[in-house]
């Protein structure tokens, strides 16, 4: 089956509509995953990958908010691991849904950064800046900045949503800069990085990141650490 393009339709309506057939399919025998943000080896998204491949370059690395913030992230292999668990030991007349963001405790974003910056030898250095510098220079969130929401309440529950349904079902999950390390491992080996960045569905040649305009002027701003 392809894979659906820009024009199939919004990815929300088209994974809540899959979510629906199967449970038509299969009435009293499902197990539906809802996860957050997914990280890990072979990930193609271009976010942590852009993340890594920035901080291999090196020099003042400008990102924005304090070390402290909160994060949520999961790692592939643990939620594959959780889903099939749960399906090993599902009775047939089982129906569960489980929102896995992953662990409130695995890392924040300055461990994701941290991670990024020790994962490529430490090459670069973070410059942490007050978010709304980003904001009034147009850096787009989540796409130009990956992982980046300015504090509104339109992201406000990004980061906090529980998991502690798929925790008391056995969820185990890694740390972020465990993480982080397979993935640089993935993708600075040979042919990685052609993977990673490679035209992938929608996303075609684009890579995020800030333009070689726009971060310089952000790194001499002053640290908000």
């Amino acid at each position: 089956m392809p894979m659906p393009g820009p024009g199939a339709g919004d990815y929300g309506w088209l994974k809540d509509g899959c979510e629906k057939a199967v449970r038509r399919a299969s009435p009293g025998r499902v197990v539906v995953l809802q996860p957050g943000l997914i990280v890990g080896p072979h990930d193609r998204a271009r976010r942590t990958t852009a993340w890594l491949r920035r901080a291999a370059r090196g020099g003042p690395m400008a990102v924005p908010g304090t070390l402290g913030r909160p994060l949520r992230v999961i790692d592939v292999r643990d939620l594959a691991a959780f889903g099939l668990d749960l399906l090993s030991r599902a009775p047939k007349d089982d129906v569960e849904d489980y929102l896995v963001p992953g662990a409130p405790g695995n890392g924040s974003w300055g461990d994701y950064l941290d991670a990024c910056i020790a994962a490529t030898a430490g090459r670069a250095e973070l410059v942490y800046i007050d978010d709304q510098l980003f904001v009034d220079h147009e850096v787009e969130p989540w796409t130009e900045l990956p992982l980046w929401l300015p504090p509104s309440p339109q992201y406000a529950a990004a980061w906090t949503t529980s998991c502690a349904k798929a925790l008391a079902a056995g969820l185990h999950c890694r740390t972020v800069a465990d993480s982080i390390h397979d993935t640089a491992a993935w993708l600075f080996a040979p042919g990685g990085e052609r993977e990673a960045f490679e035209n992938y569905r929608h996303f075609g040649a684009w890579t995020p990141f800030l333009s070689a305009e726009k971060e310089p002027h952000a790194a001499k701003q002053p640290r908000t650490e």
